[in-house]
């Protein structure tokens, strides 16, 4: 019941004009920022269909650049498409990429691809809830989440982020970034753990995988 009023309440708000209003008005002169996680081929094509119509896609460091100069060279309604963690179905994705050269961001877990980890956030136990993981310092949640079972540097039998192969392939069409070590809520880790994660991530994957990181 829940799931269909949801649904209900973005088709009234799809076909209430509002929409067209926020991207003609509001957004026309502002970057928007979509973020992404593990879309299928499947949904990802009308999607990016949609939105190449409808905004001015462009590559993340070109908007890193426009912020630079204080001109500013960025086209109206102009779109940034990211996704987040470095899933392997992102891999799916290379022949819309190939085809359609829509600039895509990709920000990489970097203790988690090019391994067998899985993401703490996918794993399923009794015990563990995943809003309240998000809520309780980072070592806590490592604590709770060991006790079940979790341990961030575990070797599954199949990976759940890209391997080194799939990330050379996806290279030429995507603007690799960092997304930390192990994802972490970083609201929630401490000064040490934060730096870890994020310096960390950057230097990883600059030395490991040749990516310029920003």
């Amino acid at each position: 019941m829940k799931q269909l009023l949801k649904k209900m309440a973005l088709k009234a708000l799809r076909f209430s004009g509002l929409p067209l209003l926020f991207r003609e008005l509001i957004q026309r002169n502002k970057l928007t920022i979509l973020c992404l996680h593990d879309m299928p081929p499947e949904v990802a094509e009308p999607a990016f269909e949609f939105l190449n119509r409808k905004y001015n896609i462009i590559d993340l460091n070109d908007y890193l650049r426009a912020r630079q100069n204080s001109a500013g060279n960025m086209p109206p309604k102009a779109l940034v498409i990211s996704f987040d963690d470095g899933h392997a179905g992102n891999h799916a994705l290379l022949p819309l990429l190939e085809k359609t050269k829509i600039p895509v961001t990709i920000f990489l877990c970097a203790g988690i691809v090019g391994t067998n980890r899985h993401f703490w956030f996918n794993f399923k136990h009794p015990d563990i809830q995943k809003e309240k993981l998000k809520h309780v310092a980072n070592r806590e949640r490592l604590r709770l989440l060991s006790e079940a079972g979790f341990f961030p540097e575990k070797e599954f039998a199949v990976p759940q982020a890209l391997n080194r192969e799939q990330i050379e392939n996806l290279r030429p069409y995507v603007n690799f970034q960092a997304h930390t070590q192990l994802h972490p809520c970083l609201p929630r880790c401490a000064d040490d753990e934060a730096q870890t994660e994020i310096a960390g991530s950057k230097q990883m994957l600059e030395q490991q995988y040749n990516l310029k990181i920003n």
